[in-house]
């Protein structure tokens, strides 16, 4: 019984090297090892042992299997972009399927770490991916906001005439965001490995200022609606966007009329 779990597939060099050093004198697994050479081994007086460590090798080899596995998802996951409307810059598609991977092997690797001893061998390797993903997981998420933001404000500060007037310091602030977005996108456009272009610290830090950047335009936008809204109250019955429509088109009574039943 213990020579036949000795033929487990999951029996590496490392392990055998543990089995060679029970017997009673120096063996070395060559190409000539053979069975005789197995029972001078005498593995039965170490029956216990023997079966440990082929227990540990079975163990290491699942979870051998599983960073394999992670490994070649993420070799070939891609980020994918397509042409935000009426310009020319590049942005992301909704990135489902990496945060369900993602999602999927941050679980794995947290089970391997709880495997104790199993995971020994491959401790680094665990805990290098954990890094490499948590990476992914916040520069995604900073991503998709920064996204978003970039997005809603995009033409109201680049196309608004009255916006562009009325705050002309957030509007100069908006426009170096822009370009600083547009060249990012660029970049991840010629490079778009999820692991690749999300583990790049000097980008997440360009989003996390971005970031910032943009959330001090939304408020010096927000806080210029709010002036409007106390002169006129009925402004706070519509949309911010329809407002923005309202004031960007105020001596166009025909845009206008669309906002009013």
């Amino acid at each position: 019984p213990l020579v036949a779990q000795l033929s487990s597939n999951a029996m590496q060099d490392r392990h055998w090297k543990t089995i060679l050093a029970l017997g009673p004198r120096p063996v070395e697994k060559t190409p000539s090892f053979t069975f005789a050479d197995v029972l001078s081994l005498q593995l039965h007086l170490h029956a216990d042992e023997v079966i440990e460590i082929v227990e540990v090798a079975t163990k290491e080899r699942k979870v051998e299997v599983r960073l394999s596995g992670i490994d070649n998802s993420w070799s070939s996951l891609v980020l994918q972009f397509t042409t935000f409307p009426d310009t020319d810059v590049s942005v992301l598609v909704p990135p489902e399927e990496i945060i369900e991977t993602l999602e999927e092997h941050q679980l794995q690797l947290q089970t391997m770490i709880g495997m104790g001893r199993f995971v020994d061998y491959f401790r680094d390797e665990v805990m290098s991916w954990q890094k490499k993903l948590s990476m992914v997981e916040t520069t995604i998420k900073l991503w998709v906001d920064v996204q978003k933001n970039w997005m809603s404000l995009e033409a109201i500060f680049l196309n608004s005439a009255d916006i562009r007037s009325q705050l002309p310091d957030e509007t100069r602030q908006f426009e170096g965001i822009n370009g600083e977005f547009t060249t990012l996108m660029s970049e991840a456009t010629s490079a778009p490995n999820v692991v690749l272009a999300c583990t790049n610290e000097a980008r997440t830090q360009i989003l996390m200022e971005l970031t910032t950047g943009l959330e001090r335009c939304q408020k010096a936008l927000n806080e210029y609606l709010d002036t409007k809204k106390n002169i006129f109250p009925r402004f706070y019955f519509v949309s911010d966007t329809a407002l923005l429509d309202i004031l960007s088109n105020g001596n166009n009574a025909p845009r206008i009329m669309r906002h009013l039943g």
